[in-house]
């Protein structure tokens, strides 16, 4: 079968998972054989050596089907995003927009920063966020693997600059960017901002020539708010690939290393901008320009802040154009499928705004309270940033509970639909084609690394939660292992690259448990 014939199937299986069923059926208890397979799949090396949690529970009564160490705290990696956002359709509701208004200020322009994730960077024509198998976002973290999204990252501050022109402006003095909707704020890898274009990255595009030249490279998008000197040179094809984004002096920014001949798509790397407001000042002033209205102030100067005036001011100012989000349905469809940690670390500003408390504190406060009602015991959900990163502890009971709550609520559907599924969202496995579970099982992934006791890299956290759908019978399910040694194929510890990707690409254990939930309730 051809991957655009799996594709549709596994399409036309996932809309009929998503239907709602005229009445539920209890799941089956699993047989002997289902639980001793499971068991196999824990015990087999190295996961063996790791601490597993395990909880699989019927959506609609609640009983247990298998449970293993179901109150343990563990490290949950990006399984945490659940509760994010959760947390963020349950406050603001699926349909709510972010709009991101240009005013007029005398004879300044000012672009008044919403909190909106992709400023029409990613947006479809039917209103959806598109995305790819591995976003740009984690393009330094694993090398080679990212693809760009095909729409441009300015496509909506060149639509704000052009309905700017449409209404008569031909020049204006400067333009600013007010940002304050919250205090920016760095938050694990990356600047959290009201002020967003192209997740606040710069792209860089990278193909081989020949070996002992420079690469050809391309940026995305191309701006002079940064210039980026791309060194980095062609080696022979087998040789290593080892490529380098240099921090931020001033405004030039370095790329060093290498990169091995033979390859024919792009290999991506980012630089992360650390000055979100100077970046889309920078980038409106260039869109402007390319609209045909002229700024008096030069193109790359810092951010004239200090020319705003008091908030509740700049919310009276003239309106010259305004730019309407996708809904934030699609957002947490963004957060979800991609592991979007920028999108995930934003989620508490926006409840902290909503509250009236613009803080990460105050938002993260009011994702553990939602944690609390969806059911989640007290100590058994340490939630302390969107992400998921090492110092958020979950339980399966608690992961469980809150996907058997979030399915009550009128947000469930969207919730649902939001989840990688099985077969279809990054690379299917070999064998999707013929796992009857492809298309039926619905999970967030999370997979993070950390030092053991011995200064060697482990797999803290690889887990899956979601749920297996087979018609009428629904599972709820939380499957995670923690500190699993890395071995190479002679089974001794190794940090070699090759047995570190490996590692961390080891998921077949952990689907193959999300599989047998599937198939235990499939057929009548």
């Amino acid at each position: 079968m051809s991957a655009g014939r799996l594709a549709a199937v596994v399409l036309a299986c996932a809309a009929g998972a998503f239907a709602t069923p005229a009445a539920a059926e209890p799941a089956r208890p699993l047989s002997d054989a289902d639980i001793a397979q499971i068991q196999a799949f824990m015990a087999a090396p190295p996961f063996n050596e790791g601490t597993w949690g395990v909880l699989a529970t019927d959506l609609e009564t609640g009983r247990d089907l298998f449970s293993l160490n179901p109150g343990r705290l563990l490290h949950t990696a990006s399984t945490t995003k659940n509760f994010t956002v959760a947390a963020a359709l349950d406050e603001l509701g699926t349909g709510h927009r972010f709009r991101t208004p240009l005013l007029r200020n005398g004879r300044d322009l000012v672009l008044r920063a919403s909190g909106d994730l992709t400023m029409g960077g990613r947006a479809l024509p039917n209103g959806q966020v598109a995305y790819t198998g591995f976003d740009h976002t984690d393009a330094n973290e694993v090398p080679g693997a990212a693809v760009l999204t095909p729409q441009s990252p300015l496509a909506g501050l060149d639509a704000l600059a052009r309905r700017a022109r449409r209404s008569g402006i031909t020049s204006v003095r400067n333009l600013v960017i007010d940002d304050r909707l919250w205090r920016e704020r760095r938050v694990g890898a990356e600047v959290v901002s009201p002020m967003v274009v192209n997740d606040n990255a710069i792209d860089i595009s990278m193909l081989p020539t020949r070996p002992g030249r420079r690469v050809r490279a391309r940026l995305r998008p191309a701006t002079a708010a940064y210039e980026i000197d791309v060194r980095v040179r062609t080696v022979a094809k087998g040789g290593p690939t080892n490529v380098v984004v240099g921090q931020a002096k001033g405004r030039k920014v370095t790329v060093t290393g290498t990169l091995a001949a033979g390859t024919t798509m792009p290999f991506v790397q980012i630089f992360r901008v650390p000055e979100p407001a100077y970046f889309g000042r920078v980038l409106m002033v260039e869109a402007l320009e390319r609209a045909g209205v002229r700024v008096a102030a030069r193109t790359v100067a810092p951010n004239p802040a200090g020319r705003l005036p008091a908030r509740r001011a700049v919310a009276r100012l003239p309106r010259v154009a305004r730019l309407v989000s996708p809904r934030l349905g699609q957002f947490v469809k963004l957060i979800q499928k991609v592991s979007h940690n920028l999108g995930a670390n934003t989620v508490p500003f926006w409840l902290g705004v909503d509250a009236g408390k613009p803080t990460f504190s105050e938002g993260m406060r009011q994702i553990r309270a939602y944690a609390l009602r969806a059911g989640a015991p007290r100590g058994e959900a340490r939630l302390v940033d969107g992400q998921g990163s090492a110092p958020n502890q979950i339980t399966p009971n608690a992961a469980v509970k809150l996907l058997r709550y979030v399915q009550t609520r009128p947000y469930g559907r969207v919730f649902l639909r939001a989840l990688p599924v099985k077969g279809i969202d990054g690379i299917p496995g070999p064998d999707a084609e013929l796992d009857p579970a492809t298309g039926h099982v619905f999970a967030k992934n999370g997979l993070t690394g950390a030092l053991d006791a011995n200064d060697q890299i482990e797999v803290q956290a690889m887990a899956l939660a979601g749920y297996a759908i087979a018609g009428e019978r629904r599972v709820a399910f939380s499957v995670v292992a923690n500190h699993i040694p890395i071995y190479g194929p002679d089974g001794k510890p190794s940090q070699s690259p090759d047995d570190l990707t490996a590692a961390f690409t080891r998921f077949e254990n952990h689907e193959g448990i999300t599989s047998l939930l599937y198939n235990s309730q499939a057929g009548p």
